[in-house]
Formats: structure tokens, sequence, C-alpha cells
């Protein structure tokens, strides 16, 4: 074997592994460095663009409603009854009179009422309010009758009369748009059969200076019922409750259970 067979067996081996300098691991510090940066900055993106979406989804759903632990005491709204009202223009009070004055009140108190009829409605108005505490009619003559209503907020009473009219019921309905005083024009509701209800709103009672309201049925046979609640005891001539004794709802439907008894 001469010299250049020696050299090339030497030189046939593996090729060592390159050396690691310093700058060499300076060099791949900084790459892993910024990696990790890059990698965190897309995180930090990623979170941003994440609470920019919930935030306006957030924004878009409808707010929840406060929380209301406010005690404001016994409940005195009244509950409306969807009865129109008769299609003519308010008054307006004169001077400084802040009610109009009343026109075209029915006559009523010309008919003595059945003790039948009146038992009949009597128990009628306890069903529309059986939470009610009532106490049998009391006869303050021959044509007015009227019953005390009460609970936990004291008492108060409704009055029943009844008369006649001359007409058709809605000419009778007509004429006494403007019974009671009121500066609005009442509800008015008509059934199948033609009677006519028309209901009035809340006001002072000229007698007591409490509250009332009425209610007048107009039946075809000509009989017309005024019905009445205030809020007064029996025996009281100032007010007993801060409401009156029947919600607007229930109230109305005095109405159509006159109508049926009479």
């Amino acid at each position: 074997m001469n010299i250049e067979d020696e050299l090339r067996g030497a030189l046939d081996v593996p090729v060592p592994p390159p050396s690691t300098t310093l700058d060499d691991v300076l060099k791949r510090g900084r790459r892993r460095v910024l990696t990790q940066r890059a990698g965190a900055m897309l995180g930090v993106a990623a979170v941003v663009a994440g609470i920019g979406f919930g935030a306006m989804t957030i924004n878009l759903r409808k707010p929840p409603a406060p929380a209301d632990d406010v005690d404001y005491g016994p409940a005195v709204v009244l509950h409306d009854v969807e009865w129109p009202r008769v299609q003519v223009a308010r008054r307006t009070p004169v001077g400084s009179e802040s009610a109009c004055a009343p026109a075209g009140e029915p006559n009523v108190g010309q008919d003595p009422q059945g003790a039948e009829r009146l038992s009949a409605w009597f128990t009628r108005l306890q069903g529309v309010v059986p939470e009610m505490q009532v106490t049998a009619p009391e006869q303050r003559n021959d044509f007015n009758y009227q019953v005390e209503v009460g609970d936990n907020l004291g008492p108060g009473k409704v009055r029943r009369e009844r008369g006649f009219f001359d007409g058709s019921p809605l000419e009778a309905a007509n004429a006494a748009v403007w019974a009671t005083g009121s500066c609005e024009p009442p509800q008015r509701m008509t059934d199948a059969n033609g009677a006519v209800y028309q209901l009035y709103d809340v006001r002072p009672d000229p007698e007591s200076g409490a509250i009332s309201q009425t209610l007048y049925v107009f039946l075809p046979d000509r009989k017309v019922f005024r019905v009445q609640q205030l809020n007064l005891g029996l025996t009281s001539t100032r007010s007993t409750r801060p409401s009156l004794p029947l919600t607007q709802e229930q109230f109305a439907k005095l109405g159509p259970i006159i109508a049926e008894v009479g």
C-alpha cells in the first residue's frame, strides 16, 4: 500500500459534527425569544379579539330589568277596562273648577226591587270579589240598596238603584253621557241583546269628598240601573280606604250581571 492509499483510507470516515460557537448560541437564543414573543402576541391578539366580540355580543343583548325591591305600600292602581270611549269631545271645566256640571242624569229610584232578584244580584257580586268580605244588602229606601265590601285596606260600598227611561237604550245612554259631571266621555259597551253599559271615570264624590265611580246599565225593557262604588264604609262620612273597593275590571262585570238578573 502506497502513501496515497493510506491517505485515502484516513479521509474515508464520517464527517465530524460542526463546532458550536458563541455566535451560534446567541443567534439561536434570539430566534427562540422572537418565536416566543410572536406566539405571545398572537395569543394576546386572540384574547383581545375574543373580548371585543364578546363585548359586542353582550351589548346587543337586552339589558336585564332592574330589581324592584322598593316597597310602595298597598296597591291602589285600578285595572283598565277595554271598552271604547263614547266619541264626543271632552268638556272643559268652567273657571277654576276641576269638574264639569252633571247633565242628563237618568231618573232612578222609581222602581222597587224584588227580594229574589236582589238576592241573586248579591250572590253574583260575592262571586266577583270572592277574596273580599261582602255584607248583606242594606235598604236605604224603597229603591236604593247598598252593600259593604271590604278587605285589609278597609271597607267600601256598592250602591244599586233602578228606574225607567224613555226611548231606546242607546238614546238613553247618549242623553246620559255627562250624567256624573265628568269632563271625559264615558266608556261604553253594547251586548248582543241590546243592553248598553256606560262606565264613568273615577271622580270625587260631591257629598262626602271621597272618590266614587258610576256604571249605568240601560236594558231593552227600558229599565235603567245606576251602580256606584265608593271608598266609604256603610256608616262612614269620610274615606275608609285608599282606593275603591272594586277594580274597574271587577266593577264593569256588574253590568252584565244586572242585565241577567234584573
